[in-house]
């Protein structure tokens, strides 16, 4: 557990939602199933720079999309990333 640089309040392991926009861009990304560290007394959520790094090369193509000519109106995008169940033991 680590502790929140907001309110001090502890963190535990979870997952977070993103929006991701670009300046220019009528693009919407929504990113779900972020594994985090959540602060559980005010909610700040604390994700590592690997994880965004990740998410960036993902969404960057999709954001390229606004930079051509294209007939279709800008998409709003969501990605959900499926968190990995726990395995209970029999």
């Amino acid at each position: 557990m680590g502790r929140c640089s907001k309110c001090n309040g502890h963190t535990k392991p979870s997952f977070t939602t993103d929006t991701y926009r670009r300046k220019g861009s009528d693009i919407v990304l929504t990113v779900s199933g972020i594994p985090a560290e959540i602060c559980t007394v005010c909610g700040e959520d604390y994700v590592d720079i690997e994880t965004l790094k990740e998410i960036e090369r993902l969404i960057n193509p999709l954001f390229a999309y606004d930079q051509g000519t294209h007939r279709l109106p800008s998409p709003k995008v969501t990605i959900a990333f499926e968190p990995p169940t726990m395995a209970v033991p029999a």
